[in-house]
């Protein structure tokens, strides 16, 4: 049995119908999921110089760099972490969600290799452990576990804020503000 030219061109209306939503839907979840979570856990704002204790250590933002970039237009942020643990085994099962936010609500994931220009300028801070499980493989109890993300954002960037998002330990937040951005 044959389809008509007008039959076919029906069926394929109605599946762009189904699925085009549906297509959307997807590319938007990341999106959605963040939007739906941000009311589900607790967000705890630490003011720059201070800690905050969460998930088994004590968290603060020990610094913040501001670099050049590849471009006019961009710079590189190297945030520096550290976390003083109470308790490993809690921090060994918990993973740590890093974002860079600024005043304008914009948001920054981290990048996933170091940039040359961190390499060269802060090679022992470039070494350092991203904020993961695996960072703490092997911590002790009171031992300092340091840490280290860097960011391309653009030159006006301002007001930023070092969001650390905690899954698998009630999904909370802490959101370090950073003075000299």
């Amino acid at each position: 049995m044959r389809m008509s030219e007008r039959s076919r061109y029906w069926i394929c209306l109605l599946a762009l119908v189904g699925v085009l939503p549906l297509a959307i839907v997807v590319n938007a979840w990341d999106s959605l999921r963040e939007a739906w979570s941000a009311n589900e856990g607790s967000h705890f704002v630490v003011e720059s110089g201070a800690s905050r204790t969460h998930g088994g250590a004590v968290w603060r933002l020990a610094d913040m760099k501001r670099l050049p970039g590849s471009s006019k237009e961009a710079r590189i942020v190297l945030a520096a972490l550290e976390a003083l643990p109470d308790d490993p085994s809690i921090l060994a099962q918990t993973n740590c969600v890093v974002r860079l936010v600024d005043a304008e609500g914009r948001r920054w994931e981290p990048l996933s290799m170091t940039e040359p220009t961190v390499r060269e300028t802060y090679p022992e801070i470039a070494e350092r452990p991203r904020c993961s499980a695996l960072a703490f493989a092997g911590s002790q109890r009171g031992n300092p576990v340091k840490m280290v993300e860097s960011f391309v954002v653009p030159a006006n960037a301002r007001d930023l804020s070092l969001s650390v998002e905690f899954t698998g330990a009630g999904d909370d937040v802490l959101l370090f503000k950073w003075t000299s951005s």
